[in-house]
């Protein structure tokens, strides 16, 4: 998932447990704009984010669902700008 996507939906949420509803949120809303796409390749990219959000979605669902941990790997920002001190992954854990 694009770092600059993954921050515009997390970076309002008060709790890791409104994580789950903000990606089926915004995988909607990419799922929308993938019908309403004028070429296969406009569309094909939001289908591709709607995955990715829909992705997200499950494994925090699952993991909150089940009392587990969830750890998800995503980019740093700072990796992708070309920082060299900057660690190619970030870390968040779900809350038991």
């Amino acid at each position: 998932m694009d770092p600059i996507q993954y921050d515009r939906i997390t970076s309002s949420l008060a709790s890791l447990r409104d994580w789950p509803g903000a990606f089926r949120t915004a995988g909607r809303e990419h799922k929308a704009r993938a019908g309403r796409a004028r070429t296969a390749i406009s569309a094909g990219e939001a289908y591709l984010d709607a995955a990715a959000c829909a992705h997200m979605h499950a494994i925090l669902s699952a993991a909150d669902a089940l009392g587990e941990p969830a750890v998800v790997l995503l980019g740093s920002p700072q990796y992708y700008a070309g920082s060299a001190s900057a660690s190619p992954v970030s870390t968040v854990s779900s809350p038991r």
